[in-house]
């Protein structure tokens, strides 16, 4: 099946209502699966209606996909419109994962500026941009990722320079991504506070081996001298 059938498919899906329209999702996949010209096979309703709601759901999926691959290069408004355009009553996650894109789309002119400004670091606004589009998962990766280097003694000036300069400047971004600028700016206290208490716990189990075994020599001693 060429592409051009293809999309042509998808979109009259995403079209319907998989609550209301649960049939005639069924009908287009049958016609997809057999030709224009071919006879459905007969089908249980409950199935239909999960089938449906399946294809509806890889539908929605694949502009959602679409439209993070090469975010940045996309056209806003047609971006917009595509993502706008999908029902996803039925399906949360995927609305989620819209209303995620959207707000982004909308603070584009943001990031669009904050990548020209000689004053950004660049490896973070990189990074950023990844994490405002990417699905959570690796979303979650890459900030992860970002909050440990920022730990290290030369990157973390940067990070609190690049914390700053979002909050100050673009102030879109900077709430999009609250959490993660608070991580980076802590990271390196973080760290050292890490550092700060396995050095007393380890200190702590030192004194008490050494305190405990002084005791088990006192009790050995006395011991002896009484018996």
């Amino acid at each position: 099946m060429t592409e051009e059938p293809t999309l042509a498919y998808l979109a009259e899906v995403l079209a319907l209502d998989p609550a209301e329209q649960s049939g005639r999702i069924v009908e287009l996949r049958a016609r997809r699966v057999t030709g224009a010209g071919g006879s459905a096979p007969r089908t249980d309703p409950a199935r239909a209606s999960v089938s449906a709601r399946s294809d509806a759901r890889d539908a929605a999926r694949a502009v959602i996909e679409s439209g993070r691959d090469g975010f940045w290069s996309q056209d806003a408004e047609e971006l917009d419109a595509r993502l706008a355009a999908l029902a996803l009553d039925e399906f949360p996650d995927l609305a989620r994962a819209r209303a995620r894109l959207l707000q982004v789309n909308d603070l584009r002119g943001e990031a669009d500026a904050l990548t020209q400004n000689p004053d950004a670091d660049r490896t973070l606004t990189a990074i950023l941009r990844r994490v405002l589009v990417a699905p959570g998962p690796e979303a979650a990766r890459l900030r992860d990722q970002a909050a440990r280097d920022s730990a290290l003694t030369h990157r973390a000036s940067r990070a609190r320079a690049f914390t700053r300069l979002l909050r100050r400047e673009y102030p879109g971004l900077a709430d999009l991504e609250s959490d993660w600028l608070a991580r980076l700016v802590r990271a390196r206290k973080d760290k050292k506070d890490s550092a700060a208490i396995k050095g007393g716990i380890g200190c702590l189990g030192i004194y008490l081996v050494v305190s405990l075994g002084t005791r088990l020599i006192k009790l050995i001693i006395e011991w002896f001298q009484g018996s």
